[in-house]
């Protein structure tokens, strides 16, 4: 009986880290989804800085 418990937790877990694994996977998406849109505002704040432009 305890050995069926354990093994059932252990499924468990391998399904919680499969949704992890899958949160992880969304939330680098978003992280290059946004970096992308950032991306513009940096190359110009850059050309104020290196003074390219005035």
């Amino acid at each position: 009986a305890a050995k069926r418990r354990i093994n059932a937790l252990k499924q468990l877990q391998v399904k919680c880290a499969h949704i992890e694994a899958k949160f992880y996977e969304e939330v680098h998406d978003l992280e290059r989804k946004y970096a992308a849109l950032y991306q513009p505002l940096f190359d110009k704040r850059r050309e104020f800085i290196t003074g390219d432009v005035e």
